[in-house]
């Protein structure tokens, strides 16, 4: 009773919620992760979302987005765009000023999840009048180690995320209130999300979905009335993300990318029929056995497809605009899983958008609860039960998050084995060691520093299979293997003929004919990497040109 009269007062609820908060974000880490640079794993797409911060740093203006590797103009320059980069742009004039630091960019990342948990809690108040089941909301976020991870990182998968999450918030308040005024702001919000992660958009396709169930009168999800009495009006604003993202991705990306011939990001589709029957069953394979464990663990995901087939079996006691929202979703995801079937295959940070429909399960199974099963939902055991499950997942986030940053030694496996399996927690800390690997590039970098080459001297990165990861870690422009110029020696003199003067090689006594020609000029090496000397090629390759 004691607790319950402290719970009265909004102050008192919200400063504790906010203590919860804060302890499950340092039980993930997160006040260590700020600090740290970017992890091996999908250390590619994390090195082009900061190479673009890093040329807006440089001086680039809005609509010039650039990174390092030079795919453009001829192999001239790296213009190229995708996502809107607003995020980009404001980390990278921060930047400007206060040099490149990756915890801004973090930061500014873990502001936007904040924002969301927060907008989240309160909104589920509303929905529910319950503290207890108010603050679990958005602790259902931070017990994926999907959120856990990115919810701090560099992409803007779950920043487009929870500015979707946001956009639900607020149309709830249309909802209640049938006022334009925040339809339009989920449409502001919903736009923003598609602009930063066109997947996104499955949130919005779902309202329109909706919109046209009671268009067309199959349905009716408004309180005794149609959600969306004024139909042409709103029909007019729910085209505006449509627009906004056509606008954008087949505008003006269309036209940047065709401008200056370059294009780093590629969202045509690959669905699960085009793969033979052996990559099917192994993408399946991986998908079960590391990809899901990074999205929830086991027991998260048999309690949410508990709660969903409860509401289904249910669905004459479920609020309707909740159930519908919560099928059309799950439905949505699964589609797009099928149509881009490789983010199966250990691309955790595609499924982003499935969080969207936890938060709906959760929500529409406690709105439920309270609604019709009351005793239960307030029983002492119910809650302590939940809070107990909440928490271990909690600690899986936690594990996992660990882990990528960390390894996990021998001595470590039996505890970390608590929380995620052996052949996640394996693959996890091989990505820890290779990253390992690659952190001597930054040495690279502050050596040539030393010996007085500028950051604008480029360079031919030759055992990087990505855009951008050697290069932005030892921040010089220039030229990866993403082609397999490792084996062919013309990828190497067209380098130098476009201006690269240095090239980097690994572990150069195992080096193959693309490289060995010139190879002659080292200057020195880190580790395992040596670095040559390019620019007594250049005239030589020029002629041969």
């Amino acid at each position: 009773m004691r607790m319950a009269g402290f719970l009265q007062k909004p102050l008192n609820r919200d400063l504790l919620f906010y203590v919860i908060l804060v302890a499950a974000m340092v039980t993930l880490g997160w006040d260590n992760i700020l600090f740290k640079s970017q992890s091996e794993l999908h250390l590619w797409r994390q090195s082009d979302c900061i190479s673009i911060a890093d040329y807006y740093s440089k001086g680039n203006g809005f609509f010039e987005p650039e990174m390092h590797s030079q795919i453009g103009d001829g192999r001239e320059s790296g213009k190229t765009v995708a996502e809107f980069p607003v995020i980009y742009y404001i980390v990278g004039k921060i930047w400007s000023v206060t040099g490149v630091k990756l915890w801004i960019f973090r930061l500014l990342t873990a502001l936007t999840s904040i924002l969301a948990m927060v907008i989240l809690y309160k909104t589920v108040y509303r929905i529910t009048q319950s503290w207890y089941w108010s603050v679990i909301a958005p602790l259902i976020l931070l017990i994926s180690p999907l959120y856990a991870f990115y919810g701090i990182g560099f992409l803007t998968n779950v920043p487009a995320l929870n500015f979707v999450i946001i956009g639900w918030c607020i149309f709830y308040s249309f909802y209640e209130s049938g006022k334009i005024k925040y339809l339009l702001w989920t449409m502001a919000f919903f736009s923003l999300g598609g602009l930063l992660k066109v997947s996104s958009m499955t949130s919005h396709v779902v309202l329109m979905i909706l919109f046209g169930l009671e268009f067309i009168g199959l349905a009716s999800f408004g309180k005794g009335q149609k959600l969306f009495s004024k139909k042409l009006l709103s029909g007019a604003i729910l085209l505006i993300p449509v627009a906004i993202n056509l606008l954008w991705y087949r505008g003006f990306v269309e036209w940047y990318c065709t401008l200056h011939s370059g294009r780093y990001s590629f969202t045509e589709p690959k669905p699960f029929w085009d793969y033979s029957y052996d990559d099917k069953v192994n993408i399946v394979r991986i998908f079960f056995s590391e990809t899901l464990g990074m999205i929830y663990a086991p027991h998260v995901w048999l309690t949410l497809g508990g709660m969903m087939i409860l509401l289904l079996v249910k669905f004459r006691q479920v609020n309707k605009i909740f159930l519908a929202a919560t099928v059309l979703i799950f439905l949505g995801h699964s589609a797009f899983s099928l149509l881009f079937f490789f983010c199966l295959d250990r691309h955790d940070y595609y499924h982003a958008d499935i969080l969207v429909w936890s938060v709906f399960v959760y929500v529409a199974f406690v709105k439920y609860l309270t609604a019709n099963e009351l005793n239960f939902s307030q029983h002492s055991f119910t809650r302590v039960f939940v809070a107990l499950s909440v928490i271990w997942a909690l600690m899986g986030s936690s594990s996992i998050n660990f882990v990528k940053f960390n390894g996990c030694s021998p001595s470590e496996a039996p505890y970390r084995e608590l929380f995620c399996n052996r052949s996640l927690m394996n693959t996890l800390t091989g990505f820890n060691e290779n990253m390992k690997r690659l952190s001597l590039y930054r040495n690279v970098g502050e050596e040539l520093t030393k010996r007085g080459f500028p950051k604008s001297v480029k360079v031919f990165s030759s055992n990087d299979n990505s855009f951008n990861s050697t290069l932005v870690l030892c921040d010089h422009p220039g030229f990866t293997n993403l082609v397999n110029s490792f084996s062919d020696s013309a990828f190497t003199a067209e380098y130098i003929r476009h201006g690269a003067q240095l090239m980097f090689v690994e572990n150069a006594q195992f080096e193959t004919r693309g490289v060995k020609a010139f190879m002659k000029y080292k200057l020195f090496e880190v580790g395992h990497i040596s670095v040559y000397d390019l620019r007594p090629y250049y005239e030589t390759v020029k002629a041969e040109q």
